[in-house]
């Protein structure tokens, strides 16, 4: 994600996240090596907890969307993808995703994740981070 958020002249100074096992295992030596990405790169991580889902509402709407408009897709089209194959097509679905389709709800109706991002960049604004990008350069893997 570093990439393009640098490509876009993005600045990430705080990350709200659930506290789901994603964000909170992974130790390596007591030191959780997401914090300690998160740490290197000076962004700020927030947590809340899982069960207040009001926060992540435009998480479950895109989790909808991915489910509807890519995996029931992929599974009707072909049956013996293989990993990377898959990985390949959602990364086209996202590019169309961020790029060409519009938002079908809510403030932002009609405008693409990119338009929306655009016209906040230079605003401290807090965005959702739905958008999604396919590689990290070297120096900055997490794992």
């Amino acid at each position: 994600m570093l990439p393009t958020v640098e490509a876009l002249d993005l600045k990430i100074s705080n990350l709200i996240t659930n506290n789901a096992l994603e964000y909170s295992t992974n130790w390596d030596k007591a030191q959780h090596k997401y914090d300690t990405f998160l740490t290197n790169k000076n962004i700020k991580h927030w947590t809340i907890p899982s069960k207040e889902t009001q926060y992540f509402e435009f998480l479950h709407d895109f989790n909808s969307i991915i489910h509807e408009e890519f995996y029931i897709n992929l599974i009707k089209w072909e049956k013996n993808y293989s990993i990377k194959k898959i990985q390949s097509e959602l990364n086209e679905f996202m590019r169309y995703y961020n790029f060409e389709r519009p938002i079908n709800k809510g403030s932002n109706k009609g405008k693409t994740p990119i338009e929306v991002i655009m016209s906040t960049k230079d605003k401290d604004f807090p965005l959702p981070l739905w958008f999604y990008v396919d590689s990290i350069k070297d120096g900055d893997k997490m794992w």
